[in-house]
C-alpha cells in the first residue's frame, strides 16, 4: 500500500513488525537502518547454529553432532531468512530453542527450564501464530514424560509456570486484539485467507498461480467475485475480520464443491513441503533440490537410526517431542499453502538429525564395524 491503513492491525504476528520499528526507530528511515536489520536477521540465522549442535548432542555422539552443526552452517536456503522481513530468522531460531528447552525439561524437570520454555514459546507464538496449540502440548508432554521418569508430581507445577509466562507474553496482545476486534482473536486476524490461498481453482497450494509464471494473488479477472465482497466491507478497524469470513465463506465453498480436488490438492501440498514446488521455478533449480536433498535424506536415514535406539533404551522424549512439531506443522501447511519460506522452516528444524544420518548412509556405505553408542548419557 502507497499508505498505512488508518486503523490498527492484527494481520501479522507482532514481534517482526515491532523488531523492525525498533530499528528505524533508531536508526531513523535510511540506509542504515536496512543494513541494521540484515545484520539483526543474521545474528539470529547464525545462533540457529550452536542451538542446532546443542538438540544434536542430546540424541547423538560429538562426531555426530558436529555433523549436523556443519550442515545447519552450510544449509544455503537459510539464508533466505536473512533476507526477508518476515521474521524468519527469529521464528527459526525460537522454535530450535524451544525444542532443546522441551527436550531439556523432559529429562531434568526443573522450575527454570519450564520458565525458560514458557518464555520462548510465548516469544515464538508471537513470531508464528500458529504456535498456540503446540505450545501447550510441549508443556504437557515435557512434564508428563519426567513424572514417568521419576513420579515426581512437583513437575507439574513447574509445568504450571511454563503456563503461566507463556499467557503473560501472548494475553496482552490478545487483549488488545479483544479490545480492537471485539471477539477473541489470538494473535492474528485472517486465518481463512490463509486456507483459502490454498483451495482456490487458480492456487497450485504454493507460490504460483495455475496460469504459469503467475504467482497466486486476488488477481482482478480471476477473483472479481471476491473483490466486490471485499470492496463492499467498510474500510475500518472491523475490515480484516469481515474479509477473513469472505475468505472463509470461500475456502469452505470451494472444498464442499470439489471435495476430491480438494483432497488430492492437500496430499500435493504435503509432498510439495517435503520435497519442492513443482510449479515455481526458484524451487526448481538444481542447487535448491540438491541442498533440500541433502537434509532430507540424511534427516531420515537419522530419524530411523534414533526410532530404533529409542525403542531400544526406552528413551521416547525426543521423537515425541519431533513428532508433535513435524506432524502438526506438516498437517498445518498441506491445509493452508506450501511455501519455500515455510519448507526451509521445517527443515531448519530436522537439522540436528542429520550427522546421525550422515553417519549412518557413511558407515553403511564403507562397511564401518564401529558400535559407538548412538545416544549418550546427558
Amino acid at each position: 500500500m502507497r499508505q498505512a491503513p488508518t486503523f490498527e492491525s492484527a494481520f501479522i504476528p507482532p514481534l517482526g513488525p515491532y523488531l523492525i520499528y525498533f530499528v528505524f526507530k533508531i536508526f531513523g528511515d535510511t540506509t542504515a537502518a536496512v543494513v541494521a536489520i540484515y545484520i539483526m536477521n543474521s545474528l539470529f540465522s547464525a545462533a540457529c547454529i550452536p542451538v542446532v549442535y546443542a538438540i544434536a548432542k542430546k540424541i547423538s555422539t560429538e562426531m555426530q553432532s558436529r555433523l549436523s552443526a556443519v550442515a545447519a552452517a552450510l544449509f544455503l536456503p537459510g539464508v533466505f531468512a536473512v533476507t526477508t522481513f518476515s521474521a524468519s530468522a527469529q521464528y527459526q531460531f525460537l522454535a530450535l530453542v524451544v525444542i532443546y528447552l522441551s527436550i531439556q525439561a523432559a529429562q531434568r524437570g526443573q522450575a527454570r527450564l519450564f520458565a525458560l520454555l514458557g518464555i520462548s514459546a510465548g516469544l515464538l507464538t508471537l513470531a508464528r501464530s500458529e504456535f498456540l496449540i503446540p505450545a501447550f502440548l510441549l508443556f504437557f508432554i515435557s512434564s508428563l514424560f519426567y513424572f514417568f521418569k521419576t513420579r515426581n508430581s512437583a513437575v507439574f507445577k513447574n509445568s504450571i509456570i511454563a503456563i503461566l509466562l507463556y499467557s503473560a507474553i501472548v494475553a496482552p496482545w490478545t487483549w488488545r486484539n479483544y479490545q480492537l476486534y471485539h471477539k477473541f482473536v489470538p494473535v492474528v486476524s485472517h486465518p481463512w485467507h490463509e486456507i483459502w490461498k490454498g483451495y482456490d481453482e487458480y492456487s497450485t497450494g504454493g507460490m504460483m498461480s495455475t496460469v504459469p509464471g503467475r504467482p497466486f494473488w486476488i488477481t482482478p479477472g480471476w477473483h472479481d467475485d471476491i473483490i466486490r465482497r471485499l470492496d463492499s466491507i467498510p474500510y475500518n478497524a472491523l475490515f480484516e475480520i469481515k474479509a477473513d469470513a469472505v475468505f472463509k465463506d470461500e475456502a469452505l465453498g470451494f472444498i464442499r464443491r470439489n471435495p476430491s480436488q480438494s483432497a488430492l490438492m492437500t496430499v500435493k501440498k504435503f509432498i510439495m513441503l517435503w520435497t519442492f514446488d513443482f510449479h515455481y521455478p526458484m524451487s526448481r533449480h538444481p542447487l535448491y533440490i540438491l541442498c533440500i536433498a541433502a537434509v532430507l535424506i540424511p534427516f531420515l536415514a537419522g530419524f530411523k537410526r534414533l526410532w530404533q535406539q529409542s525403542f531400544k533404551n526406552r528413551e521416547y522424549s525426543v521423537l515425541t517431542i519431533y513428532a508433535i512439531i513435524l506432524i502438526y506443522y506438516s498437517a498445518l501447511f498441506s491445509v493452508t499453502v506450501a511455501l519455500p519460506r515455510y519448507q526451509i522452516y521445517i527443515f531448519t528444524l530436522i537439522l540436528p538429525f542429520v550427522g546421525i544420518g550422515y553417519h549412518t548412509i557413511f558407515n553403511k556405505l564403507f562397511k564401518s564395524r564401529s558400535r559407538a553408542p548412538l545416544i549418550q548419557n546427558q
